[in-house]
């Protein structure tokens, strides 16, 4: 049983969001100084002085000062990744990943606590199925105790884990009338997580501690594809034309296509933060004077030197949100000699992730599987995360589970909830 009271902490790739248990029932906090539940798991270092920021804060600094200085996100895909120890800061020095994803959760759990007028040490923090980078038991047991780590730098001095799926179920359970045998789809910004649960219709006298539930728990599964992947798919299928895709440079006698490793960095936001180094900038300089297109080779070089890669992303992310509700979007980006506007269609942008549906429906039939259970004994599917508002991925669940046994909630929030439930 945890111990009263309690956060309910949703660290995402993308967003965080935290919700609170004082009396038995989850209540999800504004933490956003707009009021809003969720903030993005950024972090800005002014160019200048020793300043940061975290979240939405840093991210208004950001574009605020023209986009300069030093920005930071996904650091939760860094987790199993032994080789990524920390990095330099200006003013702040060498910096841990721990030390980074500290800073992020506490500021989170200060503006937790001021907003409820009282300090609260215990935290429940969800963790996905599959984490990005995760390769086997042990860099997973890396990205836990990293974490473990980072939340005990920020404050908190009780830290438990729990599958983040499964902490969606506990909150689509508060929502029941009778007992249900649920399929759960969780899809983050780094990770798509899954489980089968039987859930039931709890009395308000009744607390469940997530570790009385474990024979609940039929079957779990993941992939460590989500929204943030899909963005980088656009990105790699409809915009390396503006950035060198298809050019060549001269290289003595020899004609060579421009290094496929630069297009590929720079298809992943996180990537470009690194690219300053010496020996890309050497790279991309001696691109710039010898290939036959030398305007994508500068735009790849404003990309990277401006800090336009945020920006960017973020245009890409607003046409694959418009995707859900339109047939058509526009990709429109001009900054520091880079000028975008590149239509996509709902059906570019299916056939670009359909891949993934496989990947799903693998995870699905092996859990199935494990669960000892077939698709029609599956009585609801809930489905909650940014991408599950994608259409390919809604119409995928309908197909082989029947429309009437999808169910939604808050995209955004209903993980931190459940944590706190």
């Amino acid at each position: 049983m945890k111990n009263y009271p309690y956060y309910g902490l949703d660290f995402g790739t993308s967003n965080t969001a935290i919700a609170v248990n004082i009396d038995s029932t989850p209540r999800i906090i504004p933490i956003a100084l707009d009021g809003s539940y969720t903030i993005p798991s950024v972090l800005y270092f002014f160019s200048e002085g020793r300043i940061f920021k975290f979240g939405d804060e840093a991210v208004a600094e950001y574009i605020t000062r023209g986009m300069k200085g030093r920005f930071m996100q996904s650091l939760k895909s860094f987790l199993p990744e032994e080789s990524f120890s920390g990095t330099y800061i200006n003013g702040f020095g060498q910096k841990s990943l721990e030390d980074l994803i500290a800073m992020i959760l506490y500021g989170v759990k200060s503006r937790a606590d001021k907003f409820l007028g009282k300090i609260i040490d215990n935290v429940v923090i969800g963790i996905p199925a599959k984490f990005v980078n995760e390769l086997d038991y042990n860099t997973r047991k890396v990205a836990e105790e990293r974490l473990h780590i980072a939340a005990l730098k920020a404050g908190f001095k009780e830290v438990s884990f729990y599958l983040e799926p499964i902490a969606a179920a506990y909150y689509y359970e508060l929502s029941l009338s009778e007992p249900q045998l649920v399929l759960i789809g969780d899809f983050g910004g780094g990770t798509s997580d899954f489980t089968i649960i039987n859930l039931r219709p709890r009395s308000t006298d009744q607390i469940f501690s997530f570790h009385d539930r474990t024979h609940d728990i039929l079957a779990t599964g993941g992939i460590p594809i989500a929204g943030n992947s899909f963005t980088s798919d656009i990105m790699k299928q409809k915009l390396l034309q503006y950035f060198g895709e298809g050019s060549h440079y001269k290289s003595w006698d020899k004609i060579l296509d421009i290094p496929v490793h630069l297009l590929y960095l720079i298809c992943k936001w996180e990537n470009l933060a690194f690219m300053k180094g010496r020996d890309y900038c050497s790279t991309i300089n001696m691109l710039l004077h010898n290939s036959d297109n030398p305007d994508s080779i500068r735009r790849m070089k404003s990309l990277i030197e401006n800090n336009l890669g945020y920006s960017l992303f973020q245009s890409i992310e607003a046409a694959k949100i418009q995707l859900s509700q339109q047939l058509e979007s526009y990709i429109d980006y001009s900054n520091q000699q880079i000028d975008i506007h590149e239509k996509i269609t709902r059906d570019e942008y299916n056939s670009i992730i359909e891949y993934v549906l496989q990947k799903i429906d693998n995870v699905i039939n092996e859990m199935l599987v494990n669960a000892n259970r077939k698709v029609d004994d599956i009585q609801a599917i809930f489905l909650t995360g940014g991408s599950s508002a994608t259409p390919l991925i809604k119409n995928y669940f309908v197909k082989k589970f029947g429309e009437g046994k999808i169910k939604s909630g808050d995209n955004f929030t209903s993980v931190a909830q459940g944590l706190a439930s």
